[in-house]
């Protein structure tokens, strides 16, 4: 079992992580579009989001090799991350406002992240590869973006139509 711990700015979405005070890789998102880019263990990885609110997103390697897919669930608050080698993930939320979510394959096969707005632990279980623990980044912040989303919508159509 690995823990590492991220940081992130409250009002940014790139993320930082750290081994032993070490950086050890980073996912920074695209401000206008649905994708973002992840580093790790020096491998790197592209996620690019298509369908409503970035509900279907592809990963791919730096030679533009598919790794798999991600699909989020926006009502059931979850999400699934298929890999191309048959590996199939489910992400669900610990808690509303996702300061606790998790990633797994089985009981024993799982990404936990605990953490507030700018930081936060993350702990590795079996799970030897680097992409699962940003696609449980990514899909964190795909659930974020899609808060914000809504309490935006909510909040003009109070400042539209005053009760």
């Amino acid at each position: 079992m690995r823990v590492l711990t991220w940081t992130k700015n409250v009002f940014d979405s790139n993320y930082q992580l750290f081994s032993d005070n070490q950086i050890i890789g980073n996912l920074v998102f695209n401000m206008w579009q649905h994708s973002a880019t992840g580093l790790f263990e020096n491998q790197t990885f592209f996620f690019k989001s298509s369908g409503f609110l970035g509900s279907d997103t592809q990963i791919f390697d730096i030679n533009h090799q598919v790794l798999g897919k991600i699909k989020v669930h926006s009502l059931a608050l979850n999400a699934t991350v298929e890999l191309t080698n048959g590996d199939r993930y489910l992400w669900h939320a610990n808690s509303m406002f996702l300061n606790s979510w998790q990633l797994g394959a089985s009981e024993d096969k799982m990404v936990k992240c605990n953490g507030a707005s700018g930081s936060g632990f993350i702990t590795e279980q079996n799970v030897d590869q680097s992409i699962v623990l940003l696609a449980g980044l990514f899909i964190k912040e795909t659930f974020a973006k899609m808060f914000f989303f809504i309490i935006m919508l909510i909040f003009i159509w109070f400042c539209l139509y005053k009760f």
